[in-house]
C-alpha cells in the first residue's frame, strides 16, 4: 500500500505525463541524459529486473504540472502495481519524488532517497537515477542496509552475486564513480560560466543553480561590485576635474545608488554567514546578491563608457571640429541645390502638395548658421587650460545636432519627387495599418492592465498620441500627401517598437501568472498536507514543525499580496511557501518517527499497542489508525523518509526539492 499525504488522495486528475511515462524504465522528456547516459541507465534498470524480480523506472520530466513529485511518482506506481518502483525528477522545478508499491520494503526508502539526493543537490542527473538504481539492486539482493523480510531475491542469492560479481563491481564502481565525478565538474563549470554571462535583469534565471554554484558566483559579484566602486570614485573625480560637476550628476547618481546596493549586498552575506536562514530563504538572498551587484556594476560601466567616450571626443576635438566645418560647407552648397529642386517641384504640382515642404529652407539656413556658431564656441573652449575644457563636448555635440537637422530638411526637398508617387499609391494602407495598430494597442492596453503587466506608460502613451496626430494631420490636410506620409511613417515606425513590446511583456507576464499559479497550487497542497498531517497527531507533533508550518501559511499570503504588482516576487514566495510547508512535514514525520520509536522500545505488545496508543492520544479512547503517510523536505535542510502502513507492510512514498 503507497503511504500518501491527505492532498494526494482528494486529487484524482490524471497526470498528463505519467501514462506515456509509465511504459518505459527511462523517461527522459527534459532532456538532460546523453544518449551513452540513457543506454547505461537502461542497461542497470534491465539488469536490476531481472536479477530481483521487481521492476524499477526513473523519470526526468521538465516539470509535475503542480502535482507534489510524491504525488507524482505514486501515480506511476498505481499503474505499474506493487514490484514497481519510481524515482521522478522535475528539473525545472528542481523537486523530486520516489514511489514503490508492496513488494518494495518501507525500510528501502530512506537509503534510496539519500542515494539519489546526494547527486541531485549537484544536478547530476545520470549519476542520481545510476545511484537509484544500484541502491535498490543492493537492497533487494541482500545487501546491508536491506531488511530481509520480503522480496523475491533471497540473502543467500544476493551473497552469491556480490561475490562472483565483486570484482566486476569495484571496477565498474570505481570508473562511474570516476566519470560522474568528471561529469559533475564540467557541469559546474558550464553552469559557472552561464551564470557569469547572464546580466543582472536575468539573475532569477539562476535559481534552480545548485547552491555551491550560487554561492561562489555571488562571492564573485561581492568582489567585483567593490573594486567596481573604488575604481569608479577614482574615475568620477577625474570626470569632475575634465567635465565639471554638472556634467557628471548622472555619474555620481549611478556611484550613489551602487554604494546603497553593495551595502545591503554585504548585509544580505551577513545574513547568510549568521546561518539564521532556512535553504529555501539562502537560495533567494544568493540570487539577489548576484542581481543587485550585476546591475550596479552594468550601471557604473555604463557611467565609465559614456566618460570615456567624453573623453576621446575631447582629445579629438580639434579634428572633430574640422570635420563639423567641412561638413557645414557641403550642405551650405547642398542647400542652393536644394532651393533649385524645390522651385522646379512647383512647376509640377499645386501649391497645397508641397506645402510640408515650403518652410524646409528656411529651417536648414538657420540649422547652419547655429552650427557655424556652435564650432566656433567649440575652437574657442579647446584654447581654455587643462580641465576647462569641457565647453568643447557640448558645443562638439550641439553641433552636430544642428547639422543633422539641416540635412534632413534638405533630404526632404531632394527626394519630394519619389516620395510623392510613394505617398500617393501607399498613403491608404498606411493609414489602415495604424488605425488597426491604435486599436491593437487597446487591447494590450486592456490586457496589461488586467494582468498588472509593468509598462513604462508614459513612452507608450506618446507614442499612441503621435500616430493619433498624424492621423489627424491626414483628415485635415487631405491634399497634403508628402507631409502625412512622413508624420505616418514616423509615427509608425514609434509605434510599431511600443506594441512590439509591450506584446512581450504581456506574454512575459502570462507566463509569470501562469507559473504562479502551478506555485500557488504545489504551495497549498504542501500547506494543506502538512496541517493535515499535524492535526491528525495532536500533541505527538512538536512546536518546530508548527512553526515552520506557520512560515509557510505566513509566505503564501504574501505571494498572494504580491501577484498584482510583481509576479515574479509572488513566484518566489511562492516556492517559499512550498519548501517551507515540505520542512514543516520533514519535521512533524521526525517527531511521529520518535514517538514511535519510544513505544516501540517499550515492548508494550508491537503494532496491535501502538494503535491502541495512538488511538487513545489522538482519537479520544476511538481506536488506533490505519494507512500510510509521506514526507517532504528540501536538500540542504536534511533527508526525510515516508513509510508504509504503520503495520510494517510494504511500500513507501516521498519527494523533495533540490
Amino acid at each position: 500500500m503507497i503511504g500518501t499525504v491527505p492532498e494526494a488522495q482528494a486529487r484524482t486528475t490524471v497526470l498528463a505525463e505519467a501514462p506515456q511515462a509509465a511504459t518505459s524504465g527511462v523517461v527522459d522528456s527534459a532532456e538532460v541524459l546523453s544518449a551513452q547516459e540513457e543506454q547505461e541507465l537502461e542497461a542497470a534498470i534491465s539488469n536490476f529486473d531481472s536479477k530481483t524480480g521487481l521492476n524499477v523506472s526513473v523519470m526526468f520530466v521538465k516539470t509535475f504540472d503542480g502535482y507534489s513529485g510524491t504525488q507524482w511518482a505514486e501515480q506511476i506506481v498505481k499503474q505499474k502495481g506493487n514490484n514497481a518502483g519510481v524515482l521522478a525528477v522535475a528539473v525545472e522545478e528542481g523537486s523530486f519524488g520516489i514511489a514503490a508499491g508492496q513488494n518494495w520494503q518501507s525500510s528501502w526508502f530512506s537509503p534510496l532517497e539519500r542515494a539519489a539526493k546526494s547527486e541531485l543537490s549537484q544536478r547530476n542527473f545520470s549519476g542520481a537515477g545510476m545511484a537509484f538504481v544500484q541502491q535498490a539492486q543492493q537492497l533487494a539482493t541482500g545487501g546491508s542496509s536491506a531488511n530481509n523480510a520480503g522480496g523475491s531475491s533471497g540473502g543467500g542469492n544476493g551473497l552469491l552475486w556480490l561475490g562472483l560479481g565483486g570484482a566486476a563491481v569495484v571496477g565498474v564502481g570505481g570508473a562511474a564513480k570516476f566519470m560522474s565525478s568528471k561529469k559533475k565538474k564540467h557541469d559546474t563549470q558550464a553552469a559557472l560560466q552561464h551564470g557569469r554571462e547572464l546580466p543582472g535583469s536575468q539573475a532569477d534565471e539562476l535559481r534552480n543553480q545548485p547552491i555551491d554554484v550560487l554561492q561562489t558566483l555571488a562571492d564573485e559579484e561581492l568582489v567585483s561590485t567593490d573594486e567596481s566602486i573604488r575604481k569608479g570614485k577614482e574615475e568620477l573625480d577625474i570626470a569632475v576635474a575634465e567635465f565639471g560637476a554638472e556634467r557628471t550628476r548622472s555619474f555620481r547618481r549611478a556611484m550613489n545608488t551602487s554604494t546603497t546596493t553593495l551595502q545591503r549586498a554585504f548585509h544580505w552575506k551577513q545574513q547568510l554567514s549568521q546561518g539564521a536562514v532556512s535553504p529555501a530563504e539562502r537560495r533567494t538572498l544568493l540570487v539577489q546578491i548576484i542581481g543587485e551587484c550585476r546591475k550596479a556594476d552594468e550601471a557604473l560601466d555604463q557611467q565609465a563608457a559614456d566618460f570615456a567616450a567624453l573623453r576621446n571626443l575631447l582629445i579629438n576635438a580639434e579634428s572633430r571640429l574640422q570635420d563639423l566645418t567641412q561638413r557645414s560647407v557641403e550642405l551650405q552648397a547642398r542647400k542652393q541645390e536644394a532651393a533649385t529642386v524645390l522651385e522646379q517641384l512647383k512647376t509640377k504640382y499645386d501649391s497645397a502638395v508641397l506645402a510640408s515642404l515650403e518652410d524646409n529652407i528656411p529651417l536648414a539656413t538657420s540649422a547652419l548658421e547655429q552650427a557655424d556658431t556652435l564650432i566656433d564656441e567649440g575652437r574657442k573652449a579647446i584654447t581654455q587650460a587643462a580641465g576647462q575644457q569641457g565647453g568643447a563636448v557640448d558645443a562638439i555635440r550641439a553641433a552636430e545636432d544642428a547639422l543633422n537637422q539641416s540635412e534632413k530638411q534638405l533630404q526632404a526637398i531632394e527626394h519630394a519627387d519619389a516620395n510623392l508617387q510613394v505617398a500617393r499609391q501607399q498613403l491608404p494602407a498606411l493609414v489602415q495599418e495604424v488605425e488597426e495598430e491604435l486599436q491593437e494597442a487597446a487591447k494590450l492596453r486592456h490586457q496589461a492592465q488586467e494582468q498588472g503587466t509593468p509598462v513604462k506608460w508614459d513612452d507608450f502613451q506618446q507614442a499612441i498620441d503621435q500616430a493619433e496626430a498624424a492621423l489627424a494631420h491626414h483628415q485635415a490636410h487631405p491634399s497634403d500627401p508628402l507631409g502625412t506620409w512622413t508624420l505616418l511613417s514616423e509615427a509608425d515606425a514609434v509605434l510599431d517598437e511600443q506594441l512590439d513590446a509591450l506584446r512581450l511583456s504581456n506574454t512575459d507576464q502570462s507566463r509569470l501568472l501562469q507559473l504562479a499559479q502551478q506555485q500557488f497550487a504545489a504551495a497549498d497542497a504542501a500547506i494543506q498536507g502538512a496541517a493535515g498531517f499535524i492535526q491528525a497527531r495532536g500533541r505527538v507533533v512538536g512546536p518546530e514543525a508548527r512553526a515552520r508550518l506557520a512560515e509557510a501559511e505566513r509566505s503564501r499570503a504574501q505571494a498572494q499580496q504580491a501577484l498584482r504588482d510583481n509576479a515574479r516576487a509572488a513566484v518566489d514566495l511562492a516556492r517559499q511557501a512550498r519548501i517551507q510547508a515540505d520542512e514543516a512535514q520533514q519535521l512533524a514525520s521526525e517527531d511521529m518517527r520518535r514517538y514511535q520509536n519510544r513505544n516501540n522500545r517499550g515492548g508494550g505488545g508491537g503494532d496491535f499497542i501502538t494503535g491502541m496508543v495512538l488511538g487513545q492520544l489522538l482519537g479520544g479512547g476511538h481506536g488506533g489508525f490505519g494507512g500510510g503517510f509521506g514526507g517532504g523536505g528540501g536538500f540542504g535542510g536534511g533527508g526525510f523518509s515516508g513509510g508504509g502502513s504503520f503495520g510494517g507492510g510494504g511500500g513507501f512514498s516521498g519527494g523533495g526539492n533540490f
